[in-house]
């Protein structure tokens, strides 16, 4: 995504420095200078939209997504829960 940004004198040299180092773009650098220390401070998920179900989708920092394997077999275990509840009341 483009855009403009009023950077100090500092912020600019030292994005120029390490893009340079890098061998990156300084909005590749800038981005990481951001991006980085705001996930390490936030503890609660970032909100990206709606999937096309209209669930919304985020990500949380240190977690793995849930696959649909896991959702199954969680399912299928609460299920077999509910099984055993209903046999144990049942005359």
């Amino acid at each position: 995504m483009r855009t403009t940004l009023d950077l100090t004198p500092e912020a600019y040299h030292l994005a120029k420095a390490v893009a340079r180092e890098r061998k990156q773009s300084m909005g590749a650098v800038v981005s990481e200078f951001i991006v980085k220390p705001a996930e390490e401070e936030r503890t609660g998920p970032i909100i990206y939209g709606t999937s096309k179900a209209g669930f919304p989708t985020f990500h949380v920092v240190g977690a793995k997504p849930i696959t649909t394997e896991q959702v199954k077999a969680m399912m299928e275990e609460m299920q077999d829960e509910e099984d055993a509840r209903y046999r144990e009341c049942k005359p």
